[in-house]
């Protein structure tokens, strides 16, 4: 077996680390953890050999890659590999790979058995990289899940020029003449496969800002009389600007289209207005909220209607509607109303108007919560200068940014 170790130092690749030592410090799933990736020379753990696994960790202040290459397909060196592997995973609680879930641990574990070995990988934590990335293939308009295409839009290059696959003719060449070409080869695949884990980490500020809230909402907010702009500092950097993305607002039954603009909204047709706007060229754009995002800073567009509007009461059966008026009343007070000027209320005329300003909601964070019709999802709470103050502001802008990465609110 030949053991290969590498000191990697924060200033071997300054700029792409300083996102991942962000991510690093403010995930707790990283505290002990260990990354990991193993090149096998097939699928199957029962009839191909695991010929490398590699591992990368922090270690005071910088990180320790190592390697362990089996010289050839020998039970004694595939042994010394998974031994070298387990006895260096020890200290650690957390594994960190890049699809391993479907590959790397199943793989491990049925080699182990296979080779007559008392290994199992069940005491350990596991964060499987790919599944946060497949999470956010459709905000950042991946084409395919590969570690190579989430390095390409981060920006990172490798040298490497071969697939795992591509690989295999390799080291059976290897194992048979040592060349050492061949070996640097096998090393290098591995050693950017791992290294590259570390350095796309920076991918995480993106589900922390969008699903976790992970933002400060800054004081410089802008009304006018068709919106308002909240402006957002990410706690993280997001590592690239993202085109602008518009979130169709949904009616129910007053727009049957709205999902499939929705879906579309990711592909919308962008033009660029000025270098200090972007307008998004799309349908219905007045009933869209819309995202503009730079790395530390996001702008988040909400339409304002002034309008008379309904607020619909839930125990209708309690209420008298009055044509007259255009509203319920309860029958408390309703009751000394004349028969003729008063029906029993139906839950879609059971209402009382408001007219003013408001903003709109797809789910009912402020209340009260008020409609254009009894059928629509779409709700809308009356704006006011307390709205930015408020303790729901948090929920009430999260529920928009789930959106790019949910498709749902």
């Amino acid at each position: 077996m030949i053991t290969q170790t590498y000191i990697l130092e924060p200033g071997d690749f300054a700029l792409e680390i300083a996102g991942a030592v962000d991510i690093l410090k403010s995930d707790q799933r990283f505290e002990n953890a260990v990354f990991f990736d193993i090149e096998t020379t097939g699928f199957s753990a029962v009839k191909n050999a695991i010929y490398l696994i590699g591992c990368l960790w922090a270690e005071d202040g910088r990180w320790r890659l190592t390697q362990w290459l089996a010289e050839n397909k020998s039970t004694k060196e595939q042994q010394a590999v998974m031994d070298a592997f387990f006895q260096a995973i020890d200290p650690f609680t957390t594994l960190v790979s890049y699809n391993g879930t479907t590959f790397d641990l199943p793989f491990i574990e049925k080699k182990a058995r296979a080779l007559g070995l008392d290994h199992e990988l069940s005491r350990w934590e596991h964060m499987d990289l790919y599944k946060n990335v497949r999470g956010l293939k459709r905000l950042l308009k991946l084409d395919n899940l590969k570690l190579k295409t989430v390095e390409a839009f981060l920006g990172i290059y490798r040298e490497d020029e071969y697939s795992g696959g591509a690989l295999i003719p390799i080291f059976e060449a290897f194992a048979k003449s040592g060349n050492e070409n061949m070996k640097q080869l096998l090393l290098l695949h591995n050693y950017e496969d791992i290294k590259d884990m570390l350095l796309i980490l920076p991918i995480l500020a993106y589900e922390h800002f969008f699903l976790d809230a992970g933002f400060t909402l800054l004081p410089d907010t802008q009304v006018d009389s068709e919106q308002i702009i909240l402006s957002l500092e990410p706690d993280l950097p997001l590592p690239k600007s993202l085109p602008p993305i518009a979130i169709h607002l949904n009616h129910g039954g007053a727009d049957e289209n709205t999902a499939a603009k929705n879906a579309a909204a990711a592909t919308t047709t962008i033009a660029a207005t000025s270098a200090a706007a972007t307008a998004i060229v799309t349908e219905n754009t007045a009933m869209a909220v819309t995202l503009t995002i730079d790395t530390d800073n996001v702008r988040i567009a909400i339409p304002l209607k002034q309008a008379e509007l309904k607020y619909f009461y839930e125990n209708y059966k309690d209420y008298y509607y009055l044509p007259a008026e255009d509203c319920a009343m309860h029958k408390s007070v309703a009751g000394f109303v004349e028969k003729e000027f008063r029906q029993k209320a139906t839950a879609k005329n059971c209402y009382t108007k408001k007219a003013g300003v408001f903003l709109p909601q797809q789910t009912d964070c402020f209340t009260p919560a008020f409609k254009e019709s009894y059928e629509d999802t779409l709700t809308w709470f009356e704006y006011n200068e307390d709205f930015l103050q408020s303790e729901q502001i948090t929920r009430y802008i999260q529920s928009f940014l789930r959106f790019p990465i949910l498709g749902s609110f």
